[in-house]
């Protein structure tokens, strides 16, 4: 994607956000700027989820690193109702 298209786009959503903002009368923050952004269906949920399944693996695998990645996997499959070769392919395109 070009450079101009992303410089559109954050140019229209600082926009939209902020005259939403103004509208309901809500405190401009981080927060409010995700959830405009979920609100707006402009973050995949997708994306959404393969984010947290990717920190939750970081965490665990911190946290428990004597379980072994497979265990943690194995867990998280159960966690998301996901199959485990999936979480693989996500774990895997998450360190590219």
């Amino acid at each position: 994607m070009d450079s101009s298209t992303i410089d559109k786009f954050v140019q229209l959503v600082v926009s939209q956000y902020q005259h939403q903002c103004m509208h309901l009368r809500k405190v401009p923050s981080t927060e409010e700027l995700v959830k405009f952004l979920l609100d707006q269906q402009l973050i995949d949920s997708s994306a959404i989820r393969n984010f947290v399944l990717r920190e939750d693996f970081q965490k665990e695998l911190s946290e428990q690193s004597e379980k072994g990645k497979t265990k943690i996997v194995k867990e998280l499959a159960e966690k998301y109702d996901m199959h485990e070769s999936s979480i693989w392919l996500i774990l895997k395109k998450g360190m590219e």
